[in-house]
């Protein structure tokens, strides 16, 4: 896998993002849900709707498929680049004494 920039990276999820949009939106219309397609078919403006719905459910989508792969990008690390963390702390038993201040009561 190449190191591409993080913009890089963004416009591509969201041009998936949008190309998964416009199947759903392409079901949706065929599938004539909630009489969606009867309804743009009567209306003048029935075409802005049709964008309105493929843009923002692809900035949507977009959003989800970047998450997603940055989300994925964590488990592709080679190897530890030193820093803080990264590592399991090691645990300890450390004794601990305590004296009661009050005495006979429950």
């Amino acid at each position: 896998m190449t190191d591409r920039s993080p913009v890089t990276i963004y416009l591509i999820q969201n041009v998936i993002g949008f190309a998964i949009s416009a199947v759903f939106v392409a079901i949706l219309l065929y599938t004539d849900t909630l009489g969606l397609w009867s309804m743009i078919q009567r209306s003048g403006d029935g075409w802005l709707a049709v964008f309105i719905l493929w843009f923002f459910n692809g900035a949507l989508f977009g959003a989800v498929q970047f998450g997603v792969h940055v989300m994925l990008m964590a488990g592709t690390e080679r190897e530890d680049k030193g820093g803080r963390g990264g590592g399991t702390p090691e645990l300890a038993r450390v004794p601990v004494t305590h004296r009661s201040s009050a005495r006979g009561r429950r």
